[in-house]
């Protein structure tokens, strides 16, 4: 019922909208912001439904866990036939007893305390999931707005080359170009007309892209490019603290602690465990019945449980290294992208502030000299050429900041899961004081 629900408000939110007083079948796109794109994406994973199924067996791990061995009742019928005087039934012993195991060591402790590792770990695995997915859409979202900037860019460029064109045109009517001009002029405007093709057909490529990660193949959406340019006065640091308390080292700590519970319950089931027998006996020959009572515990001569003991020590050795190392590579991963933003933020706003305003006023500039006759055809294209080259570089960085900026969140875990957190330890601590009160 949840997975339906769910593909109904995606469906919902990706239904044409259509604007009041227009006519049928006009139709205006969905304006999708990235957050929008999260949730149609994280709506639709099954991933994470199988993930939170996981978590719900883990909380039955527990509440199993915590319970007793179940009792044992055992008949007995003694000295029914022999020889002797104990041929036939007249001095057999009939005996019903009740047999109880009782735990020692903290066996269910132990056992309740490993399910719940268990469980947590199950919590952390979700966590880590919806991350990657959160992160595999917002580098998908980061391409659809890359693709749209350069279709724009693209259009700008067949603007300015079909005033090239018309202004060769004119001059050619008065003698100042030659017919090579004109037709130089216009390769240069089919050059462009195509790389508007190429740059639409990577616009419908990156949305295509993005609409499968909830499932879908419709792209009549749009997007917002200004937030594609938009680059802060100033970098923040990540902070080192989210990272060190977010689900990827939350994982390999559960893991650790996962391995201490282990020893834990190794240890236990070293303990032996006495049975408790109490029973009633029929005696046929005096029609008398009498009480039993008896104790049986194991003798731990061969196995003490030494060999589980020792793997276990190991595992939890091993899980402290795993742990050390876990945290040494996300701290030179997050340092790796914190270098890239910032060689990424610095380019960007260099080009941005220093390049494109020289390469624009150097177009102009040329523009308004060719219509003067004081400038050839080839000073236009050469300055527009690069001016273009600017442009794309400028592009190229920005994508390449916001890339490093989506790994950074992903690192630090920004985008978190404080409500379902809380609540899935609430569920596990209830479980576990339901197991431990069995």
């Amino acid at each position: 019922m949840k997975s339906i629900l769910s593909a109904a408000l995606v469906a919902v939110s990706l239904a044409h909208v259509t604007a009041p007083g227009s006519r049928a079948g006009d139709i205006i796109p969905v304006l999708l912001t990235r957050e929008m794109a999260i949730d149609r994406v994280v709506a639709a994973t099954p991933a994470l439904d199988a993930l939170r199924e996981n978590i719900n067996a883990r909380t039955s791990a527990i509440q199993q866990a915590g319970v007793k061995p179940n009792p044992l009742l055992s008949t007995e019928l003694e000295n029914f036939t022999g020889t002797g005087p104990f041929a036939g039934l007249g001095r057999s012993e009939f005996t019903v007893a009740y047999n109880q195991r009782f735990e020692r060591g903290g066996k269910r402790r132990s056992r309740v305390q490993l399910a719940s590792n268990e469980k947590q770990m199950a919590i952390a695995q979700l966590q880590i999931n919806r991350l990657d997915i959160i992160r595999e859409t917002e580098r998908a979202y980061i391409a659809v707005l890359a693709a749209q900037a350069k279709l724009e860019n693209a259009e700008e460029q067949v603007t300015v080359f079909e005033n090239i064109h018309d202004a060769i045109n004119v001059r050619m009517a008065r003698g100042k170009d030659s017919k090579f001009a004109v037709q130089n002029a216009r390769m240069h405007l089919l050059r462009a007309q195509h790389r508007v093709t190429q740059a639409e057909q990577s616009v419908a490529n990156a949305k295509q892209s993005l609409s499968s990660l909830w499932q879908q193949t419709d792209t009549m959406f749009s997007v917002t490019v200004s937030s594609f340019f938009a680059l802060p006065d100033h970098l923040i640091a990540p902070v080192l603290t989210a990272a060190q308390s977010g689900p990827d080292l939350a994982l390999w700590k559960l893991r650790q602690e996962r391995s201490k519970s282990a020893v834990a319950l190794e240890k236990a089931n070293a303990v032996q465990d006495p049975t408790v027998k109490v029973g009633l006996r029929y005696l046929q020959g005096t029609s008398d019945v009498a009480a039993i009572v008896g104790v049986s515990i194991p003798f731990a001569l061969y196995d003490t449980n030494s060999g589980n003991i020792g793997k276990a020590k190991a595992n939890h050795k091993k899980s402290q290294y795993e742990l050390s190392e876990a945290e040494r590579q996300l701290e030179r991963r997050i340092l790796m992208q914190q270098n890239n933003r910032a060689a990424a933020y610095v380019q960007a706003r260099q080009t941005l502030h220093n390049l494109i305003p020289e390469a624009e006023q150097t177009k102009d500039l040329v523009l308004e000299r060719l219509k003067h006759g004081v400038a050839s055809y080839l000073d236009v294209f050469t300055t527009q050429t690069l001016a273009a080259e600017v442009k794309g570089q400028l592009l190229a960085e920005l994508e390449q900041y916001h890339l490093a900026q989506v790994e950074l969140d992903r690192l630090t875990a920004r985008h978190g899961l404080n409500d379902i957190i809380s609540g899935e330890n609430s569920a596990t601590d209830e479980a576990s004081q339901d197991g431990e009160g069995k």
